[in-house]
């Protein structure tokens, strides 16, 4: 070798666990760098009954964040390119189902029974408010039987 310097191959530097990580680690902070925009610019879901967005972010922040937003985007492009990571591939099938069970093993562990760990529950509740709970988890299910094959989690009473 004439003492030239070679570029040190991303697989000299990280085990397959570790760009694995990294691949998740990158694609998730351009996630929310995205989320970061969205929330900035778009205005609050007029739909939302339970989550108001308040309007408190300092003036000019979108337009000030934006270029900083993109730089630090461009950052990232940067390090995944030395590291060669791959993209992480993401489904958008597989994403609405884990955000759908989730949903409805939130509402079974809002049930009378798992809510007695957050102290003594009136017997009117499961009467009450047991069939709405119940409504909800089934058209949440039936979202999720939208996706074909697939149903979202229900424990069994």
């Amino acid at each position: 070798m004439t003492g030239q310097k070679h570029p040190i191959g991303a697989h000299e530097f990280l085990n397959a666990n570790q760009r694995r990580r990294f691949e998740v680690l990158l694609s998730m902070l351009e996630d929310e760098l995205g989320r970061i925009v969205r929330v900035a610019t778009e205005p609050a879901a007029p739909t939302a009954a339970l989550t108001v967005m308040d309007d408190d972010l300092p003036a000019d922040f979108a337009n000030r964040a934006r270029p900083m937003v993109e730089g630090t985007r461009g950052m990232i492009r940067d390090l995944a390119a030395r590291l060669r990571l791959k993209p992480r591939r993401v489904s958008r099938r597989r994403s609405i189902s884990a955000a759908l069970t989730a949903a409805v093993i939130r509402i079974d562990d809002s049930s009378p029974d798992e809510l007695r760990g957050y102290g003594a529950v009136d017997p009117r509740f499961a009467e009450e408010f047991g069939p709405a709970l119940d409504s909800i988890r089934e058209s949440i299910n039936g979202i999720s039987a939208l996706l074909g094959r697939h149903r979202a989690a229900r424990r069994e009473p």
